[in-house]
């Protein structure tokens, strides 16, 4: 089969895009509306347009299913923007957010692309989008158990260790210490710098979520998230869903204070506790300091004032006690004395009766141990006449006197011969005298 070729013609690349954007031009002859949701965002300082992709994503899975370059030109983006300001003071175009455009379809020559040429924007779709998507997120988070979650932690009567987390250097930053150190109490604040606007809001709020539960509970009272305020757009990145669930599931109580008098943001729905402004939360925590100061004082007035009342009514009563006491203590010596008074007579004869019969026994003991002394002496005297006698029979004098004598060998007596040997010399005692014999 054989392709067919439009004429013969042969197109240069310019002739061919010029055709393109002639047929496209055609198709779409008039303004179009356009509805999707804005990417990449970019106005580049050398130039004074507004560049941005709008996007198609699919519903189930927020994957990009369909994309478009657009483009707001500079004699149009003023009054784009004057548009967007009916949706909020200081609303801006930003990535993520779903916008309504009335739109051009052109190609571009040079490059062959078709964009979208935008002319205006319908700010109450947007603004309806935004609100459809808060309203999914505050619904998912009621049914979630979210919302009252970090509002059931409890926080110390003496809130000194505080985390925030804001941007140093900024408004918030200082309003907050401010009013904390002109307070005077010892507060101790662990500061976490994050970003408080953009992009980059919902990384730093987390990570710093994040370290502050891995320290030690005993070490923090709660976390408070401030800013100095701003524009509903500014503010709309702390109606985010994953900072939301993470703040209600965080350990410590979570206080914020985005500085916005008007809106409330989601931020603040799951919060514990939320506040206007830095200031105002900082008052908070300085009075609840104080509050509790002044209850101590009060308190320490009524135990001195209750001590002092108790003591005096404790020293009347005492002063009474001690009075009945020292009654009770006469009446009962003064009856005691005559009990006694009366015993003592009564002790008085039965020790006199008693002393004399102890004075009979005495005498009668004293006879008898003295008759059993004179018997024991006697008995005594007995034995040792007979000990002498006995004494007299064994005495050596006498036994000599009766012809018996004694031998001794080297001074000792001989018992036996046996114990003797030739020419041993011999020393005998007789009566009257000695012989000194040797043995033969």
């Amino acid at each position: 089969m054989q392709t067919p070729v439009l004429d013969g013609k042969i197109f240069s690349i310019y002739e061919l895009n010029s055709w393109v954007k002639d047929l496209i031009e055609a198709g779409f002859p008039s303004f179009i509306w356009v509805c999707g949701e804005i990417q990449d965002l970019r106005q580049p300082k050398a130039k004074k347009h507004v560049y941005f992709n709008l996007v198609e994503k699919d519903p189930f899975n927020s994957d990009i299913k369909a994309q478009a370059s657009a483009i707001i030109f500079e004699n149009n983006k003023n009054k784009i923007f004057s548009q967007l300001s009916k949706i909020s003071p200081g609303f801006e175009l930003k990535e993520d957010i779903e916008v309504k455009l009335l739109c051009k379809v052109s190609l571009s020559v040079r490059y062959g692309l078709y964009s979208l040429q935008v002319y205006d924007i319908d700010p109450s779709y947007t603004l309806g989008k935004i609100a459809q998507n808060r309203q999914k997120i505050i619904q998912s988070l009621t049914q979630g158990g979210f919302l009252e979650k970090n509002k059931s932690r409890s926080f110390s009567l003496v809130p000194l260790n505080i985390a925030l987390i804001t941007a140093f250097g900024s408004a918030a930053y200082h309003d907050f210490l401010s009013e904390i150190k002109n307070s005077g109490f010892s507060f101790k604040i662990y500061t976490y710098d994050s970003h408080m606007q953009g992009a980059k809001v919902e990384k730093d709020i987390l990570s710093a979520l994040d370290i502050i539960d891995s320290l030690n509970p005993e070490d923090l009272d709660l976390v408070v998230i401030t800013r100095g305020g701003g524009s509903t757009a500014d503010l709309s990145c702390f109606d985010n869903e994953i900072i939301a669930k993470r703040v209600a599931n965080c350990k410590m109580p979570v206080f914020t204070a985005l500085g916005h008098e008007i809106n409330t943001t989601i931020l603040d729905l799951v919060a514990h506790s939320s506040f206007k402004t830095p200031t105002k939360v900082a008052q908070f925590l300085v009075e609840r300091i104080g509050s509790f100061s002044q209850n101590l004082d009060t308190i320490h007035e009524d135990i001195l004032f209750l001590t002092k009342k108790i003591l005096d009514d404790n020293n009347h009563r005492l002063e009474m006690n001690s009075a009945l006491v020292s009654n009770s203590v006469l009446d009962f010596f003064s009856y005691h004395k005559q009990l006694l008074a009366g015993f003592s007579g009564i002790l008085e004869e039965r020790y006199t009766a008693i002393i004399s019969n102890q004075r009979k026994t005495l005498n009668n003991f004293s006879k008898d141990i003295s008759l059993l002394v004179k018997s024991f002496v006697r008995s005594k005297t007995d034995q040792l006449n007979h000990f002498s006698q006995s004494l007299d029979l064994v005495d050596p004098k006498k036994v000599l006197k009766r012809g018996f004598s004694i031998t001794l060998f080297s001074g000792k007596a001989v018992f036996s011969s046996k114990s003797l040997k030739k020419d041993d010399e011999l020393k005998t005692i007789l009566y009257n005298g000695c012989i000194n014999s040797k043995v033969i």
